[in-house]
């Protein structure tokens, strides 16, 4: 499995319990690398389609702060263009799509404006492609308690004393320490983690596609079979056509069998592409990275 973007390894850490072999892509080594898992230093923007080869699904978190602030305009009337979140994003994504592997894709919610609605969510973390699973475990939160109304302080807050209120603020980092702090960006950082119940739930999901794609044996013979009868079928029209465009002194018979031959070209080219896919399914199907 294939953890871009990997920051403390939210997403590596669930896959590599259930006995994956997990890879993480970052610019900054996290402080700690979780059993099961092993870290690579580099960045996502100079790496190409051949950075996902060989594995079997790739989970993706690219920075979210320029998205954030658009969903933020109490705070952010104006913010700046995401240029560098579009391009983060967008990357990443031809990445996953050029490998063919399923993949999923996490931000917030805004960003949905810049990069095309989400396939689901789960709480605030908003999912992108075609390895998210259908259902997923919903009242979930970031860890981050922003404003007066937060979890704990709820309708206890405006009764407190001025102390109890800065004793209350003082125990969250994020609500107190400057952004450049090193206290506020530990604390972002944890808050911006997958939470293990998400994580859980895509790796079991991966699992399940994994397992679909290996009991393929059985169907392969039925394909095999059409693929025969595809070949009868073909070869008859192959007859059909030359008999036709032989007989030019019937100038309508002349057109259909030009019509056919057409036809025989294209299906030649679908038969490769076909014949092309089957080995790439073969070739995913003898290793489990």
């Amino acid at each position: 499995m294939l953890d871009l973007f990997c920051g403390r390894f939210g997403w590596g850490r669930a896959f590599a319990a259930r006995g994956w072999e997990v890879v993480g892509i970052d610019l900054v080594e996290p402080p700690e690398i979780p059993q099961g898992c092993r870290f690579v230093k580099g960045d996502i923007l100079e790496c190409g389609p051949s950075l996902c080869y060989g594995f079997d699904f790739v989970c993706a978190s690219s920075p979210c702060e320029e998205f954030s602030v658009h969903g933020m305009k109490h705070f952010h009337p104006n913010p700046k263009y995401p240029e560098l979140g579009i391009r983060l994003f967008n990357h990443t994504r031809w990445l996953c799509e050029s490998h063919g592997a399923p993949y999923v894709m996490e931000n917030v919610r805004p960003a949905q404006q810049f990069v095309g609605n989400a396939v689901n969510h789960c709480g605030p973390f908003y999912l992108w492609g075609n390895g998210v699973p259908p259902l997923m475990p919903q009242n979930i939160k970031k860890g981050m308690r922003l404003g007066t109304g937060y979890e704990g302080f709820s309708g206890k807050f405006r009764e407190w004393t001025r102390e109890q209120k800065k004793a209350a603020r003082k125990s969250d980092p994020i609500l107190w320490a400057s952004s450049r702090s090193a206290e506020r960006k530990e604390a972002t950082a944890k808050a911006a983690t997958i939470p293990p119940e998400l994580s859980a739930c895509v790796a079991e999901y991966a699992e399940r596609l994994l397992e679909h794609c290996k009991s393929k044996p059985a169907g392969e013979e039925a394909m095999n079979l059409n693929k025969q009868q595809a070949e009868k079928v073909r070869i008859a029209v192959q007859k059909m056509s030359n008999w036709l465009y032989n007989m030019a002194w019937e100038p309508i018979f002349a057109e259909y069998g030009k019509a056919m031959r057409e036809m025989v070209d294209e299906w030649d080219e679908a038969s490769k592409v076909l014949r092309y896919q089957s080995v790439q399914v073969e070739d995913k199907n003898n290793g489990n990275r």
